[in-house]
């Protein structure tokens, strides 16, 4: 399905038409900044934590600590420092880093929930008009006030 509504894979047969207009008439990379994937497996690139929100340099600080708040992550990555810090077990500590939080290779510095909330901040960015996500995967990292805020944003 993913693939369909992405247009990686053609459709031999019929349409998908959303909101009453027909896929195949969105150019491709209109259609894929409107229809993103939160993986079940959390992509993390090696670099700062801004270059893991916006890797195309696409948005300003504002809104890089908007989405970050926004999603929980603010406790662990102040904006009031910009030292890079990591305990002895390596994982992040409270308010140390900034966006220039130097994330490791696979997210190793950080917490699996941390992964998790990272990939959401960097999908809603882009504000997608369909985020596909899976249930239990959600269920499993995401804080219950970050699924109100996506049930709010949703009904927008």
């Amino acid at each position: 399905m993913v693939s369909t509504l992405s247009r990686i894979i053609p459709l031999y047969s019929g349409k998908i038409i959303i909101d009453g207009v027909d896929i195949s008439c969105i150019p491709l990379s209109r259609l894929r900044l409107a229809v993103q994937v939160l993986p079940q497996e959390p992509l993390i690139f090696e670099g700062s934590l801004r270059e893991n929100l916006d890797p195309r340099c696409m948005f300003s600080d504002a809104d890089l600590w908007a989405v970050i708040e926004m999603c929980g992550l603010g406790q662990h990555f102040s904006q009031n420092t910009t030292s890079s810090s990591a305990s002895s077990d390596g994982e992040a500590t409270s308010g140390r880093g900034g966006l220039d939080f130097k994330v490791l290779s696979n997210g190793d510095n950080i917490s699996m929930g941390q992964k998790q909330l990272l990939c959401l901040a960097r999908v809603m960015l882009l504000s997608p008009r369909i985020l596909i996500i899976d249930e239990g995967m959600f269920m499993s990292f995401v804080h219950p006030g970050i699924s109100n805020k996506l049930q709010q944003e949703e009904g927008q």
